[in-house]
């Protein structure tokens, strides 16, 4: 008999309890412990305010030790830089800083968003938690200028009434809406009705929108008028504090009616009245704390999130320290350190990834091994399988259709279609991370609109390498085997028979592509080998775009003299090691049958 393993529990355990070991206060009435002593030792007389308000501080202070956590207390004045703010794990900020204004802390929360960390903040305020939520929410979410759009749609009926649209208050948003619109990515319905319902603005939608799908046109921003419409809003709310970030936007969820928490990119923001509005009094650190975990559990993190969140605590954690046998093998590590100083600029970084997968060897082990990381792991699974027992969807499917819902999927076929094909691609392969084509690299051939997997030798593909005749000879060429790969329209079969090794998987363009190494569509039960020679491989460095030129080798129609064709190759995707293998040795396999056909025959 399994014990029952609450959710909520699983939440605040690796958000709050494993994760935050050191808070942040930051409060311009806060009166830090320096400037504290500063005044006792000059004699410096504190107003009652200031005591009051740093008593609020003492107060969370003494509820923060007492969970055993680390606590500093700032005013903010000499903060024009935020490392010190990014290394707490925990920001308790006041949202007016210097002035009465909450461009400091907006400046701090948009900053926060972007760092390589996951960083919890409380956005403590006397303000109506409705405008300090919109005000955020408007300033984290990257926005066009919408005076650039209207300038590349170039659409006169649309700078004629745009002028009536910015002046009538039917088209602000609520807070609500601002969450529906920022939550789903879509424009609120009653915004869509609004456009609908009138035969003008329909009209101009319907021009914005042709020209979004056009690929020919150079207008890629705002897809309609309504989403114009919202862009304008939200960009009106964050000009009065001039922030609108350059990263792009992740993923923005937040409570529904848009007054309580928010999480984007990599932060998670609660907002909390320093007033309790039931007792009228104080905001306690208790009710700050509970307010904090209330908001983590009604996030819904998956249980991906919540298994990276205890991984990285584990990391982060006095607990993990690299085994001591590394500290011992003074001559391995001596003799690592030659072969690296030795090394070139084009073999240095595979010598110091060597010394990072020892390394990496040593981190798994310590994951496989902590108990306290793997009970909690095992939790999150018996949590998901007890609630999918439960779960109450159609017998066909039904596994799948309860996974799509808890990762907040659409319940039909495509997505479970895409679900298997996201999970074989990221199995099979990896971002290209090369600076040259090797075994595994998946590729298009722009100028034929073909798809090619290079399957020469990993070792015949460095550039610096290669001592046979045909490598001197054509340096700094050099040709490599590939197998064609074309383009799977049984999609249900790739999945259904996934493990014969047959099939790649990649995005393009954004869009589920599934290959094959077998042309179905003319009925050939046998792989495609090619040759390419890849032009001036010694010289040349993908980068992004991951743009190449190569040659096709061809002959001449008329005098059959050998020709070469030049084309352009776009680097897509890299196969991890071990699938990269399989298909080397398919293609060896198909070379190695010359000579031992069987003979064919259909008896009527």
């Amino acid at each position: 008999m399994t014990v029952a393993v609450d959710y909520n529990s699983l939440v605040t355990q690796t958000f709050c309890d494993n994760a935050i070991r050191s808070v942040m206060m930051i409060d311009d009435e806060f009166l830090s412990y320096p400037a504290l002593l500063e005044r006792l030792k000059n004699n410096n007389t504190t107003s009652d305010k200031i005591i009051e308000n740093s008593s609020r501080a003492s107060e969370l202070e003494k509820f923060f030790q007492s969970k055993n956590i680390l606590c500093d207390i700032d005013n903010s004045a000499e903060h024009a830089q935020w490392d010190k703010i990014r290394k707490s794990d925990l920001i308790i900020i006041d949202y007016h800083l210097e002035n009465d204004s909450p461009k400091k802390t907006l400046e701090i929360l948009n900053d926060l968003q972007t760092s390589q960390h996951m960083n919890l903040a409380v956005v403590y305020t006397n303000e109506p938690l409705e405008t300090v939520w919109k005000q955020i929410a408007s300033s984290l979410v990257k926005k066009y200028k919408t005076s650039d759009v209207l300038l590349e749609l170039e659409i006169d009926e649309l700078d004629e009434i745009w002028g009536k649209i910015i002046l009538d208050d039917t088209y602000k948003l609520s807070n609500d809406e601002i969450s529906e619109y920022l939550n789903t990515e879509l424009p609120p319905k009653r915004i869509l009705n609004i456009v609908n319902a009138n035969e003008e603005l329909l009209s101009i939608s319907s021009t914005i929108q042709e020209k979004y799908d056009n690929p020919n046109d150079d207008y890629h921003l705002l897809d309609n008028l309504s989403t114009l419409i919202c862009n304008y809003q939200l960009e009106q709310i964050s000009n009065e504090f001039g922030i609108n970030p350059i990263i792009e936007s992740g993923k923005f969820i937040s409570n529904k009616n848009g007054n309580k928490w928010i999480k984007i990119n990599n932060i998670f923001i609660c907002l909390v009245n320093k007033v309790d509005s039931c007792t009228r009094t104080e905001t306690s650190p208790h009710k700050i704390w509970d307010t904090l975990t209330e908001s983590l559990i009604e996030w819904k993190p998956t249980y991906y999130q919540l298994m990276q969140s205890e991984i990285q605590n584990f990391i982060e954690s006095n607990a993990f320290a690299f085994s001591t046998i590394h500290d011992n093998e003074i001559l391995s590590q001596a003799a690592w350190l030659n072969e690296i100083l030795k090394s070139n600029e084009s073999t240095q970084r595979e010598k110091i990834l060597s010394v990072f997968r020892n390394l990496s060897e040593d981190l798994l082990f310590k994951f496989k091994n902590d108990n306290n990381l793997n009970t909690y792991i095992n939790n999150i699974i018996l949590y998901y399988k007890e609630k999918n027992r439960v779960f109450s969807g159609p017998i066909q499917n039904k596994s799948l259709i309860f996974c799509a819902e808890e990762m907040n999927l659409k319940n039909d076929r495509d997505t479970f279609l895409n679900m298997y094909h996201a999970l074989n691609m990221h199995a099979s392969s990896k971002n290209y991370e090369e600076k040259f084509i090797s075994t595994g690299t998946v590729f298009l051939d722009k100028t034929h609109n073909k798809w090619y997997l290079c399957v020469s030798a990993a070792c015949d593909m460095v550039p610096n390498q290669g001592n046979d005749p045909h490598h001197i000879r054509l340096t700094p060429h050099r040709i490599i085997k590939v197998l064609e790969l074309f383009k799977v329209t049984k999609i249900k079969e790739a999945l259904k028979y996934a493990t014969t090794s047959n099939y790649v998987y990649i995005l393009d363009q954004n869009e589920p592509l599934y290959l094959s190494i077998l042309d179905s569509q003319n009925n050939r039960k046998l792989p495609s080998l090619d040759y390419i020679l890849l032009k001036d491989h010694k010289e040349t460095i993908t980068d992004s775009p991951n743009i190449i030129s190569a040659y096709l080798i061809d002959k001449d129609s008329d005098s059959y003299t050998p020709n070469f064709k030049i084309i352009e190759i776009k680097i897509k995707s890299q196969l991890r090691s071990g699938y990269a293998e399989r298909f080397q040795a398919v293609a060896a396999q198909y070379t190695a049958r010359i000579g031992v056909d069987y003979f064919n025959e259909t008896i009527l």
